[in-house]
């Protein structure tokens, strides 16, 4: 399996089915958006999406493991790093309050 690192900055919207990375590029074509699904949520109203499977924390990063719906044996690990406290403990309290 290859690794490939994008660096870039990001937004991010969290609802109680998903969690969307807009990524924000200088680019004339913009990175599209990423979609993690959680397994337990409604997919009716979404496409692409991935399923994420585990968050796995650290000081400044979060590493989100997804699966694509149709492949469940090859995984992508989306990394945010130099988060700051508050940040993370959004995240902490999406992996305590989330099934996924």
């Amino acid at each position: 399996m290859s690794k490939k690192i994008l660096s870039f900055n990001f937004d991010l919207l969290i609802n109680d089915n998903t969690i969307f990375i807009f990524p924000k590029s200088f680019y004339f074509i913009p990175i599209r958006k990423i979609n993690l699904n959680f397994s337990n949520s409604s997919k009716k109203l979404t496409r692409s999406t991935l399923l994420l499977r585990e968050m796995i924390m650290n000081n400044h990063s979060v590493d989100l493991v997804s699966y694509p719906n149709y492949l469940h044996s090859k995984g992508h690990i989306i990394r945010l790093q130099n988060l700051t406290n508050e940040q993370i403990s959004i995240f902490e309290e999406i992996k305590k309050n989330k099934i996924y």
